[in-house]
């Protein structure tokens, strides 16, 4: 996929209200650990392209433009990462101690 601040990550069509009783559920868990296998190249793409990207041209304003680029590919993941419901999907990982978190 091209990062150009429209990396979507694949999410699971799960609703969790409750975290602890999802951690409950081996089905759910699994879904949400394969997610995170997907997400976790994803991702890791996304910021090996950043770092390895310079800036076109020479003074501020193709410095500006870098920045602006790169914040808008960084911030399309964190924005994706921070939904409710992904936090609810990260702490059902946590619960359960998956090994996929570090």
């Amino acid at each position: 996929q091209q990062v150009t601040g429209d990396l979507r990550l694949n999410m699971p069509q799960i609703t969790i209200d409750d975290p602890a009783a999802a951690a409950e559920d081996y089905d759910i868990v699994m879904q949400l650990e394969g997610a995170l296998e997907d997400w976790t190249p994803e991702i890791n793409s996304a910021l090996e392209a950043q770092l390895a990207k310079q800036p076109v041209g020479k003074g501020p304003l193709a410095e500006i433009e870098f920045w602006r680029a790169r914040s808008a590919a960084l911030s399309t993941l964190c924005e994706q990462l921070n939904t409710p419901n992904a936090r609810r999907m990260l702490e059902v990982l946590e619960r359960v101690e998956s090994q996929l978190l570090p």
